[in-house]
């Protein structure tokens, strides 16, 4: 057999779809025989169970994170940090670093806390934010202290 040669064996039937045709490694034989069942489609829907229609949603025992129930204990102070970051943030022309500051170690412990399991999952992400905010606040003070700085050492000149 050269080369790129077909081995022998059976086949798709190109002539009777569904079933296939024996090839010798040569040439098509007269031998046929019925293909084996299709499988069925990705996605398709699965057929009831006893007369029961599959339902969809959260698993047998699943229970969200901040449901009621929970067992993880809620915190006010992600929200809290965020606050105080914004309001530094928007003071950050004037002083708001004395908000930034807080609002960032707030958002940091919280955010650790959560990852340690001590609190609410679903906290996490007020908790990143109050992290970030707080930071840009205190970059942006920094800035216009850098700035205040430079004029004041050029107006003396």
């Amino acid at each position: 057999m050269g080369a790129g040669a077909t081995p022998p064996g059976w086949y798709p039937d190109v002539e009777r779809p569904g079933g296939e045709r024996y090839w010798n490694g040569a040439a098509w034989t007269e031998d046929r025989r019925p293909g084996a069942q299709p499988a069925p489609q990705y996605g398709a829907p699965q057929a009831p169970q006893n007369g029961v229609p599959q339902t969809y949603g959260a698993p047998q025992g699943y229970q969200p994170y901040g449901a009621a129930g929970s067992t993880y204990p809620k915190s006010t102070v992600a929200g809290w940090a965020l606050g105080l970051s914004i309001a530094g943030l928007v003071l950050s022309c004037c002083g708001g670093i004395l908000l930034s500051i807080p609002g960032t170690i707030m958002g940091w412990t919280q955010m650790k806390a959560v990852d340690r399991g001590e609190r609410d999952p679903a906290s996490r992400g007020i908790a990143k934010a109050a992290f970030i905010v707080g930071l840009v606040g205190m970059a942006l003070f920094a800035a216009v202290f850098v700035l205040w700085g430079i004029s004041v050492a050029v107006g003396q000149a």
